[in-house]
């Protein structure tokens, strides 16, 4: 173990192998997938849907199935029944900047049938493609803080490209988005000229079009390439930087192909446009643009929200039919049910057409203005195509979409959303002291007052984030403190205070309780983070150096320097099932779950990472932290307090990674004041991972698979064959459905049979409805596994054994009874007997009740309980009257059997009883 005091402790991700850039751009539903490793939380780690400002990057290559960039080397295809993982955690180059969504260029090829791959849900497509066929599209994937992104193809199998161009974050400044009714600048068929092999095509896109000259870090287009001679591809990219190894569209000759891009500025106001071979025309549509501000501004654009899962809102094929030539068709997009209140900006649909009967082409635009000169997506009879569009929204909360020639069908999903904050502001924002001395703890009070100019608006909230500045520009140290605010806030000791009728104005403050040990002996509180929004739509996002105009928002506080390194206990695996087994399938992308205790009573505990080591040197990292919010802490992936938390943190592994052994290997955790504990060579927590091509098993069955264990148990056996194997079978560990504790394995340890196969012993207790087989696990003499069942997420053989049907209701054929006479002042300590012969059912007979009627048919007495049918099928049972007048009144009873069969005698509109009525007189006395 090794202990250091950093200022910023780095956190790990998955470890992806070095893997050469590819040498080229790229020319039934699945099953379930198992939670995905945890991550540090965003600076809201509430709020899921806020996925902030957008960061552009350097195009590069994320993902590549054909090389196996992206997934640990493993170069396969994308097949149904699992995802595809790729972490994209790295991409903001900062482990304090978690991206909440990322803007993927995702390319298909090689596709063996006609399907769709859809990213990050399986719930919608983001590329439809045929079979043979090269396909982009746009993708801004969410990225949960539990999870990569995620690929999954629907059927048959195909190669996924991914290219990688910016981010949104909450835990940066960023850029926000201003909108433009979509308009076209660029069109090499107007004089430019096509562009040739090897041809880059530069193109001015600031101080033009109504895009400012300065301060545009990306530009959101829409890329059409038509006339094309070759197979080839278009890259796009910012001016006076190399050009990447990404593609934004692929074609083949005479294909008319567009496509959605949002690409980085080039410091000259510039981008570039690159054809591989042959020549090619190009047409650009511009609908917005990013922006950034300068230290100590608040900018007022478009920040991004996702929908809480991505929402269908129309498809012509079930609602109004196909969209006619010339033809344009309004869609609400604002005030759906996962959206913030107010009219957004602009919107994040994902639109397909199919079924077109012409070469047309279908333009997205805001309602209430004129169709554009511009297209978003081209295509020919036949085809469906997919494409990412952003779209201003119409003042009536509508976006239109406009066809050219013939009918077509439209499918539009909705990913998410923009909201500008122009009425909103930041009056003040301090501290009540820049300094204190906090050596021995301290409370300081941050004041901050904000304002909305909309006079509609009645409600404006928001979150304030504080954090421990560190060591270097845009990193923390230690848990953020996220605190909410709104006018009726309990959280902040503070309450919005309506201001003059043309504008709200609210006060808020909020105590922050200062640590008495940090990393260093001056420990710098800053404003992380300030949001804000009210009931109408707008929305303003403020982070880092964006608050530096308000100075009085940073908190120096003298602090004492050092303190102790987390500890850690008992890391053990948790496995599925009853047992809990420590097998892990890999015929899928599938998450082992680790847990253990760290405690950190001196200064509590942050964040820290897990890693796992397979064989030939194959590691898998999964990083984990604790945030709190409104002075609650989040109860994953850690529970506890007071220094002592008990931790679940989840490893993935891809799909097609090595099989034999893994452990933990190392444990790095990290208090709250930055002091760090690095455990290495641990080997805990050993872990087989297996598959089910280890060695061949088939030739499963359970017999009985009808079992009359009404009257007592059965016992079953669970049978295999098994060829292959090396040094023989050493174990098969045969699990029973989670939760059925009356179908027991009798042991782990097989029987060989004469004929090569092995059993299993089960027993199916009494009265068990059935016994399934959940999960089955055969380990061979040299320690390979083979993994089955639903367990495991493995292939089910689908071995279950049920009780056999219980369908004959309880029969009588003749009942002992001596009628009685009994003295009215005796009913109360009086029970009689009643002999019932019935007949031997399937189902014992289990329960009665015996009930006395008076003359007009009413209920004047009754017992009923729980009673064992006799080996020659008599019951007996109790009769006992209430207190009645004298009288003659009859018995009558009801038998009921295991199965919840009955059957009455005696009773009002039931059977006759046997033998005649029976009788029970009430004498006076």
């Amino acid at each position: 173990m090794s202990i250091t005091r950093l200022a910023i402790a780095a956190l790990l991700t998955v470890t992806f192998g070095a893997v050469p850039a590819a040498a080229q751009a790229a020319s039934a539903p699945p099953a379930p997938e198992r939670p995905a490793a945890s991550r540090p939380h965003s600076l809201l780690p509430t709020e899921q849907a806020m996925a902030g400002k957008f960061v552009p990057v350097t195009p590069k290559r994320l993902l590549d199935t054909r090389d196996g960039t992206g997934n640990h080397g493993i170069a396969t295809p994308l097949v149904p029944g699992t995802s595809l993982p790729l972490d994209v955690s790295g991409i903001t180059g900062n482990p304090e900047v978690t991206p909440s969504a990322v803007v993927l260029n995702v390319t298909v090829t090689n596709g063996t049938a006609d399907s769709f791959v859809s990213v990050s849900t399986q719930t919608v497509s983001s590329v439809n493609f045929r079979a043979g066929e090269t396909v982009p599209n746009l993708v801004t994937a969410p990225v949960s803080g539990a999870s990569p992104v995620l690929f999954f193809n629907h059927s048959g199998s195909v190669d996924v490209i991914a290219d990688v161009f910016g981010y949104y974050t909450n835990d940066r400044p960023g850029g926000t988005l201003s909108t433009l009714p979509p308009t076209r600048i660029l069109d090499t068929r107007d004089g430019i000229g096509a562009v040739g092999p090897g041809g880059t095509l530069p193109l001015q896109v600031t101080g033009r079009n109504s895009v400012p000259a300065n301060g545009v870090t990306a530009v959101q287009l829409n890329v059409t390439v038509t006339n094309p001679t070759g197979d080839s591809f278009l890259s796009v990219f910012p001016s006076g930087s190399a050009l990447p190894n990404v593609s934004n569209l692929n074609f083949g000759p005479g294909q008319t192909i567009a496509n959605s891009v949002v690409v980085p500025v080039g410091p000259d106001g510039k981008i570039d446009f690159f054809n591989h071979v042959g020549s090619v025309d190009v047409v650009a549509d511009i609908s917005g643009y990013y922006t950034g501000n300068a230290p100590g501004t608040l900018a007022h654009g478009g920040v991004y929200e996702l929908m809480d899962s991505p929402t269908r809102l129309l498809d012509t094929r079930s609602d109004g039919g196909p969209l006619g030539a010339g033809q344009s068709r309004a869609l609400t997009v604002s005030g759906l049910h996962d959206m913030t209140f107010g009219t957004p900006t602009a919107v994040v649909l994902n639109v397909t057409v199919t079924n077109p009967t012409d070469n047309s082409f279908v333009t997205a635009y805001p309602s209430g203005s004129a169709v554009p000169t511009a297209s978003n997506i081209n295509f020919t009879p036949g085809q469906t195509l997919s494409n990412l569009v952003v779209v201003p929204v119409g003042p009536d909360g509508k976006v239109a979409f406009f066809n050219h020639v013939g009918t077509v069908d439209l499918v539009v999903d909705m990913f998410g959303y923009f909201n500008a904050g122009p009425d909103l502001g930041v009056e003040s924002l301090a501290f009540a002291q820049s300094t204190v001395d906090a050596t021995n703890g301290a409370s300081v009070e941050l004041d901050w007052t904000v304002t909305d100019t909309n006079p509609k608006s009645t409600y404006l909230g928001g979150t304030v984030v504080l954090r421990r500045a560190g060591s270097q520009p845009g990193t923390y140290l230690g848990q953020p403190v996220v605190e909410t605010f709104s006018p009726y806030s309990s959280s902040v000791s503070g309450q919005a205070d309506h201001g003059s009728v043309d504008g709200h104005r609210g006060a808020f403050k909020y105590n922050l309780s200062v640590p008495a040990v940090s990393d260093s002996a001056t420990t710098h509180w800053v404003v992380a983070l300030l949001r804000l929004f009210d009931d109408q739509g707008n929305q303003l996002l403020a982070n880092g150096s964006d608050l530096a105009g308000y100075p009085g928002s940073v908190l120096t506080a003298t602090t004492k320097a050092g303190g102790t390194a987390p500890t850690y206990q008992n890391i053990t695996f948790r496995g599925s099932g009853i047992q809990q087994r420590p097998y892990l399938y890999d015929g899928i992308t599938n998450s082992a779950t680790f847990e253990f205790t760290v405690q950190d009573a001196a200064e509590d505990f942050w964040q820290g990472s897990i890693t796992v080591a397979g064989p030939n040197g194959q590691t898998l990292t999964s990083t984990f932290a604790e945030a709190t919010v409104d002075g609650q802490r989040l109860t994953s992936p850690c529970q506890g307090g007071g220094g002592g938390y008990h931790c679940s943190v989840l490893v993935q592994f891809p799909k097609g990674m090595a099989v034999g052994k893994w452990a933990v290997s190392k444990l790095v955790v990290t208090s709250n004041a930055g002091t760090t504990a690095d455990y290495d060579n641990l080997n805990a927590a050993p872990i087989t991972v297996g598959d089910d091509n280890a060695f061949s098993v088939n030739g499963f069955a359970i017999t009985p698979t009808t079992v009359d264990n009404w009257r007592a148990g059965v016992s079953l056996a669970v049978s295999m064959r098994v060829t292959g194997a090396r040094q023989g079978i050493r174990q098969i560990s045969v699990d029973t459905d989670l939760g059925n504790s009356s179908c027991r394995v009798q042991t782990d340890f097989p029987t060989a049979n004469p004929d090569g196969s092995y059993t299993i012993p089960v027993l199916m207790d009494t009265g068990s409805r059935e016994c399934g087989v959940s999960a089955i696990a055969v380990v061979d003499g040299a320690g390979d596994v083979a993994l089955y069942g639903r367990d495991y997420t493995a292939p089910d053989p689908g071995l279950v054994a049920q009780r056999v049907a219980d369908t004959t209701p309880p029969s009588v054929s003749s009942v002992d009874w001596t009628p009685a006479s009994v003295p009215q002042s005796k009913l109360i300590s009086t029970f009689l007997s009643l002999k019932a012969h019935a007949a031997i059912g399937v189902a014992p007979i289990n329960l009665y009740a015996t009930v006395i009627f008076d003359s007009a048919g009413k209920q004047v007495g009754i017992v009923d309980g729980g009673v064992t049918q006799a080996a020659d099928g008599t019951v007996d049972l109790l009769v006992h009257p209430e207190v009645v007048p004298p009288g003659v009144y009859t018995v009558g009873f009801s038998l009921s059997d295991a199965g919840n069969l009955s059957t009455g005698y005696g009773m009002p509109g039931g059977n006759a009883m046997p033998g005649g009525p029976l009788t029970l007189t009430v004498t006076e006395g």
